[in-house]
C-alpha cells in the first residue's frame, strides 16, 4: 500500500512520417494511475521508439505530492483490484489506442512459522502448531541427523490481500551450555535444507518467497532444519536472546522472527595437546631430535584413528606411539597416547612437513584429517595476535552516524628460527572478491604501497628472536575501518603472505558494525501554477526526506539544481544551492528538472529527483 509501481509501454514510429501522440490520458481511477509521455512523442521520426510510462500508486489518500504521510493507518486503504483505460490519441490511420490498466492493492504481508510437534525427526508430514520451540534430543556425530520440517505462513492482513512474504536471510545461532559462547549454527551441526534434502539457500538474490494463491487468504511454504551432532555438547537457542533460528521477514511488523530449539551433539574430538606445531630448529646432521605430542580424545563417543602418516614420505621424519600403528587405534573418552617424532636430517637445509591423522572425529568434518605441523632447520614461523579476527568495536557511548572512522590494530610476530618475510597482504570480501563492497571500508595504515589498494607487498622483514641482536622479531600493522555506505556489518578476509613454509597464507577475519546514515530522497513542487515563458518559474523541495539515522536528528545540507532537459538555452537556476529556487523560461515547451542531495551525516542521494514543467509560449 506504501509503493509504487511503474511501467513502460513501449512505443515506435513504424510509418514513413513522424508519429505524433497528442494525448494519453486515464479513464477511470486517474488518482491511482499516473501517465508520463516524453516531450519527443510529440514528433517520433520513423524507424525510432520511445516509451509511455504508467505510474500505479494504489493508496493515493497516504501521499502528499511525492511523499507518505506519517502516521498513515494503511488499514484505511481499499483492498479491491483497480482498473483503468489508457486512451491514446496519435495521427495514426485509426487514431490511436487503448490499453486496459490493472492494479492489486496489498497490504504488508504477515509471518507465521510453524514447526512439529514434539520431536519428529525425518517426518516430511508431521503435525505442526506455532513454533515456541524445538527439541532435536541426542545426535550422534556420523549417524542420522534429526531433520525437522519448519512451515512458513502468509496471512491475509486485516481481512485485506497481501503481498509475497520474503525471507532474505536465514540463520542458525546457538549458546553451548557448557562453556558459554556462541556459535554459529554451522559450527556445531546445523543446516538448512530443501525438503528433497538439497542445500537451502537464501539471500537478497535468492529469496525465500511464500506466495498467497489467487482465492487463497493464506499460503504456506516448508524446509528442514537438520541437526547431526558434529560437536559435543548441549546448545540452546533462546528468545530472551533472539537465538535460534532467526529468520529476516518483509513482515513490518516481524522483520525478525526466531525460534528457540534445543540439540545435543555427541562425537569424538581429537584434540592435540601441547601444541600442533612441532619446531625442532637447527638439527645436525645424522643426529637425532625427537619431540613428543599427545592426542586426547575430548569427545562422549569413541575416537578411530584410521591412519597416520608423514605427508610427504620423507624418511628423515619418522614417528610411533604408545598405542602402536596398527590401525584403527580406539581411544574412549578422555583417553589419550603420546606420538613421538624423531627428525634425523640426512643433509642440511630446511624441512617442513606433516603428520597427517585421519579419524572419525567430525569437526570440522568427517573425514577431514587433524595434522601435526613439524619444522627442521632455521625455518621462520609467523604468529598473529589476535589470531583469528579484528573487531572494531562500536564506540560507546553510541553516537549519531556518521561514526567516525575506527582503527585497529594486530601483532605480527616471527617465532621462529630465520628471517620472516611478510612478501603481500590482500583484503578480500566474504566472496573472495576484491570488488565485494566491504573491502574498501578497509585501509592498512602507515604503509605507503599498501594506500588505496586491496593488495600491496608491506615490505617486512622480522628477524628470529633466538638470534643475538635481534630487536624487531615483531611489528604492529593498523587498519582503519570508515564505512562508506549503508552497510551495518562489514566483513572482510585479510591474507597475511609469507616465507612461513608451513602457514605460508595466514587469514584473520575484520569484522565491523556500523550505524548506516540513509540516503536522502529529492522531491521537487513546483510553486508556479501557471508557467509561461518570461516569468519566473519557482521551484522547492521543502518534501524532500532526509534520510539519516534511524532516531532522526538528520537535515538536509546540500542541494544541487540541473537540467535533465531544457529548452535553449539552459535557464539559470537562482539559486542553485538552495532549498527553494527560481529559472526564468526563454522559450515555451517541456523542461525536466533533477535535484540531487545531501544529509548532515554525510549521504547523497542514490537517485535524483525528477519533475516535469510545461512552460506556455504565453501567459494567461
Amino acid at each position: 500500500m506504501a509503493d509504487e509501481k511503474t511501467l513502460t509501454i513501449v512505443v515506435r514510429s513504424n510509418g514513413s512520417a513522424s508519429l505524433t501522440i497528442a494525448d494519453a490520458l486515464v479513464e477511470g481511477a486517474s488518482d491511482k494511475f499516473t501517465v508520463t509521455v516524453p516531450a519527443e512523442l510529440a514528433s517520433l521520426a520513423p524507424g525510432k521508439t520511445s516509451s509511455i510510462s504508467v505510474a500505479y500508486r494504489p493508496c493515493p489518500d497516504a501521499w502528499v505530492g511525492n511523499s507518505l504521510k506519517e502516521n498513515f493507518d494503511y488499514n484505511t486503504c481499499p483492498g479491491a483490484p483497480d482498473a483503468s483505460d489508457l486512451a491514446i490519441t496519435d495521427n495514426t490511420p485509426t487514431g490511436g489506442a487503448r490499453i486496459t490498466l490493472s492494479g492489486q492493492p496489498v497490504q504488508p504481508p504477515v509471518v507465521t512459522v510453524l514447526c512439529p510437534v514434539g520431536a519428529a525427526c525425518g517426518m516430511t508430514d508431521p503435525n505442526m502448531t506455532v513454533c515456541n520451540g524445538m527439541t532435536f534430543g541426542a545426535v550422534n556425530a556420523g549417524e542420522t541427523p534429526c531433520d525437522l520440517v519448519i512451515e512458513v505462513q502468509n496471512a491475509w492482513r486485516n481481512d485485506k490481500p497481501v503481498g509475497d512474504l520474503s525471507i532474505e536471510r536465514m540463520e542458525v545461532i546457538v549458546k553451548g551450555l557448557d562453556d558459554g559462547r556462541f556459535y554459529n549454527g554451522d559450527e556445531v551441526g546445523f543446516s538448512l535444507h530443501e525438503l528433497s534434502g538439497s542445500d537451502l539457500v537464501v539471500d537478497t538474490g535468492s529469496p525465500f518467497v511464500v506466495p498467497i494463491d489467487a482465492g487463497d487468504t493464506e499460503g504456506a511454504k516448508r524446509f528442514l532444519i537438520r541437526f547431526s551432532g558434529i560437536k559435543t555438547g548441549l546448545f540452546r537457542g533462546e528468545a530472551a536472546t533472539m537465538t535460534g533460528l532467526r529468520l529476516f521477514t518483509n513482515d513490518p511488523d516481524r522483520p525478525l522472527v526466531t525460534a528457540p530449539l534445543t540439540a545435543q551433539g555427541s562425537a569424538p574430538d581429537l584434540t592435540i595437546t601441547i601444541d600442533d606445531h612441532v619446531n625442532f630448529g637447527p638439527v645436525e646432521q645424522g643426529l637425532t631430535a625427537t619431540a613428543t605430542r599427545t592426542i586426547t580424545n575430548f569427545g562422549d563417543a569413541t575416537l578411530r584413528i584410521t591412519d597416520m602418516r608423514v605427508m610427504s614420505g620423507n624418511p628423515e621424519l619418522q614417528f610411533d606411539t604408545t598405542r602402536g600403528t596398527n590401525y584403527p587405534i580406539e581411544l574412549m573418552a578422555n583417553q589419550s597416547m603420546d606420538v613421538f617424532i624423531h627428525y634425523t636430517p640426512a643433509d642440511t637445509g630446511q624441512d617442513a612437513e606433516q603428520l597427517v591423522i585421519t579419524s572419525n572425529d567430525p569437526d570440522p568434518m568427517i573425514g577431514t584429517p587433524d595434522i601435526i605441523y613439524i619444522q627442521g632447520g632455521a625455518v621462520p614461523t609467523i604468529n598473529v595476535d589476535p589470531p583469528n579476527t579484528l573487531v572494531f568495536a562500536l564506540p560507546q557511548p553510541l553516537p549519531d552516524p556518521p561514526l567516525p572512522p575506527r582503527r585497529e590494530c594486530l601483532t605480527i610476530s616471527n617465532v621462529g628460527y630465520g628471517d620472516l618475510v611478510i612478501n603481500e597482504l590482500e583484503m578480500l570480501g566474504s566472496d573472495d572478491t576484491a570488488t565485494h563492497p566491504s573491502v574498501d571500508d578497509f585501509e592498512i595504515e602507515g604503509i605507503a604501497s599498501c594506500a588505496g589498494t586491496n593488495k600491496c607487498d608491506p615490505g617486512i622483514t622480522l628477524c628470529p628472536p633466538t638470534n643475538p641482536g635481534c630487536t624487531n622479531s615483531s611489528t604492529q600493522l593498523c587498519i582503519v575501518y570508515d564505512n562508506n555506505d549503508i552497510s551495518t556489518t562489514d566483513l572482510v578476509n585479510l591474507l597475511i603472505r609469507s616465507n612461513d613454509p608451513v602457514t605460508p597464507e595466514l587469514k584473520v577475519v575484520l569484522d565491523a558494525n556500523d550505524i548506516p546514515c540513509f540516503f536522502p530522497t529529492p522531491v521537487i513542487t513546483v510553486e508556479t501554477p501557471r508557467p509561461c515563458k518570461g516569468q519566473p518559474v519557482r521551484v522547492n523541495a521543502t518534501s524532500s526526506a532526509p534520510g539519516g539515522a534511524a532516531t532522526g536528528g538528520t537535515t538536509i545540507t546540500s542541494y544541487a539544481w540541473s537540467w535533465l532537459f531544457a529548452q535553449p538555452p539552459n535557464p539559470t537556476f537562482m539559486p542553485a544551492d538552495a532549498e527553494s529556487t527560481l529559472f526564468i523560461p526563454e522559450k515555451g515547451g517541456l523542461y525536466i528538472i533533477r535535484l540531487d542531495l545531501e544529509n548532515s551525516c554525510g549521504s547523497r542521494s542514490q537517485t535524483a529527483g525528477q519533475e516535469t514543467v510545461n512552460v506556455a509560449d504565453t501567459c494567461n
